[in-house]
């Protein structure tokens, strides 16, 4: 299964493993960026998409708070988290999408069942 938030593209995924993967989907406050990523999957061949829906509500994050790094070396100069686009710079799925309107975090706090 591959995130959204991977590095890595759902096509060059798929190229380089020679086979389809699952894709899972941050879904984004933006239905037009959410349908961007799923045709992006769709176009790759993924057989399933995941929906993730923790990321709004809360979750138990103990494990990622005992294991948060403790190097406190300022990272912007890679990581520029200035804002949504610029924070996904880097994350080729994300790639030819228009990200400027999303704002914070770009998560969203809109799922429904009937989404």
């Amino acid at each position: 299964m591959l995130s959204t938030s991977s590095n890595f593209s759902v096509a060059d995924v798929t190229k380089a493993r020679g086979a389809p993967v699952w894709f899972q989907l941050y879904a984004s406050p933006s239905w037009d960026v959410a349908q961007a990523l799923i045709k992006k999957a769709d176009a790759a061949g993924c057989p399933v998409l995941m929906v993730t829906t923790d990321r709004v509500g809360g979750r138990n994050q103990e494990t990622l708070f005992r294991l948060t790094k403790s190097d406190t070396r300022d990272c912007s100069g890679c990581h520029d988290r200035t804002s949504f686009a610029a924070r996904s710079a880097r994350r080729h799925n994300y790639d030819g999408i228009d990200l400027s309107t999303i704002k914070g975090n770009g998560e969203s706090s809109n799922l429904t069942w009937d989404t």
